[in-house]
């Protein structure tokens, strides 16, 4: 073991990773290793110097088929780069990998590399804990803005220098149950982000028709995004801040939405109350796909032995302009601060290729990579392949949308002070305050970590 990787008297990596587990080295055995691609140049004269062996840290959030993917595909990178090994350490219960490469950075032992499934990163770069990448892109060349989904570039994209790769976006698309539109005679909702007739009354006019009144079947099944309390605005075009100082929460635009959805559930009763959810639960799998009810914001890949028709729509919208509602989960491969970052470097722009690109995004069942031209096209493929339905609408939302929060989960003091708004959220939408109450209460709060977290590190939101 590399001598750099122990800590004090004795205590080597596994030990400081805690709660994690490290899965056996990915690559592949010698007499496969030496099939693959040399390290230096070939032809003749002098033999080409061979980078010397590296096995690199990866942090990870899987665990079971996800993981075996995962190392699949990096034993495919090894194929090409045989001096280049991995180590796959799956996080504990309740462990974000952000968390992991936090304690250990400061233990000194930092991980070579972990992908973020979220937002917040901002108290990261405050803590030294990512190594930008700007350099390694300005060295090689690389056309990185051009290549990627614009706000995915912008969202690791930190005082002018970049500090990760974007390897996935998990976006919001509405399923809806063909069966059940089927035998109302009702159309189905469009997959095209353009289409104007697709809006928040005809969406409401189609839960009505397809909720029976008797509590076994439901218009809508509740689920509004993949991160509902900062989202819920956007489906009329209203961001949930300005991007630069000031929370949106008391715009009448937002409270307005917040009425809508707060409508959906005890004025209209289109969607199920808490209770009523109990029993229509699927065995697993969101809860769409219990086969009563109609329509619902899914994220992912469906459960198995679904036993209706259904499709992906996308999520409707009631404004001008671009349809930017729902939203987009950003994840981004980021280099810690270890000793082996021209090793990780290049495993990142390895990703380049859409072919790899493209096998990473559906070990999170998601069928959308960032990569543009043609990047997502073998998620999709795949998508489709496991599922038999067609993921267009999580593409569309991807190029339409905007990252989740419109960058106030990025924001140093934004884990801190979003449990205060999760309560008042709650309570909204357990019918205990009222929606301008809710605004009252939860705008001053994010105004105050907008305002601190700025004068730490300025982060710029989202543009429309």
């Amino acid at each position: 073991m590399d001598k750099s990787r122990k800590i004090g008297l004795g205590m080597t990596r596994r030990r400081m990773w805690q709660a994690g587990t490290v899965v056996g080295v990915v690559g592949v055995v010698p007499g496969l290793a030496a099939c693959g691609a040399p390290a230096g140049g070939g032809g003749g004269g002098q033999p080409a110097k061979r980078a010397a062996p590296v096995t690199l840290l990866m942090l990870t959030d899987h665990a079971g088929p996800n993981l075996d993917a995962q190392k699949a595909l990096f034993a495919r990178h090894t194929q090409e780069h045989p001096t280049v090994t991995f180590e796959l350490s799956p996080n504990g219960p309740k462990q974000a990998a952000r968390d992991r490469a936090k304690v250990m950075t400061q233990g000194g032992t930092p991980p070579d590399f972990w992908e973020t499934t979220r937002a917040a990163f901002g108290d990261m770069l405050v803590l030294n804990v990512i190594a930008p990448i700007s350099e390694y892109i300005k060295r090689d060349k690389i056309p990185f803005e051009k290549m990627f989904v614009p706000d995915h570039v912008n969202h690791i994209t930190v005082q002018g220098k970049v500090y990760g790769w974007p390897v996935v976006i998990s976006a919001d698309a509405l399923a809806y149950n063909k069966d059940l539109f089927d035998a109302r005679g009702l159309p189905y909702p469009p997959t095209n982000t353009a289409d104007k007739s697709w809006t928040m009354e005809k969406f409401l006019e189609l839960a009505q028709k397809l909720t029976k009144g008797d509590g076994q079947q439901f218009g809508f099944g509740g689920t509004r995004s993949g991160f509902a309390r900062l989202t819920d605005g956007t489906n009329w075009g209203q961001p949930p801040w300005d991007g630069k100082a000031k929370c949106a929460f008391d715009t009448p635009l937002w409270q307005q939405a917040e009425q809508f959805w707060t409508d959906c559930l005890y004025k209209w009763h289109i969607q199920p109350t808490a209770e009523e959810r109990k029993p229509l639960a699927p065995p697993s799998g969101p809860f769409f796909f219990n086969g009563k009810t109609a329509m619902d914001v899914v994220f992912g890949l469906p459960p198995a032995n679904i036993s209706f028709k259904w499709g992906l729509a996308t999520v409707p919208f009631s404004s001008k302009g671009k349809n930017v509602s729902g939203r987009l989960g950003l994840h981004s491969l980021h280099m810690g601060q270890g000793q082996h970052k021209d090793a990780v470097w290049q495993v990142f722009s390895w990703f380049r290729n859409k072919e790899n690109a493209g096998a990473f995004p559906m070990t999170w069942g998601s069928p959308v990579s960032p990569l543009l031209a043609g990047g997502a096209d073998i998620a999709q493929a795949e998508y489709r392949r496991r599922t038999g339905v067609d993921p267009k609408a999580f593409l569309l939302t991807a190029l339409s949308a905007k990252r989740s929060g419109w960058g106030l989960q990025s924001m140093v003091k934004f884990q801190d002070y979003d449990p205060e708004i999760v309560k008042l959220y709650n309570s909204l939408f357990a019918n205990t305050i009222s929606v301008s109450e809710y605004a009252q209460q939860a705008t001053p709060i994010m105004n105050r970590m907008i305002e601190e977290s700025q004068k730490i590190l300025p982060i710029t939101g989202s543009k429309m």
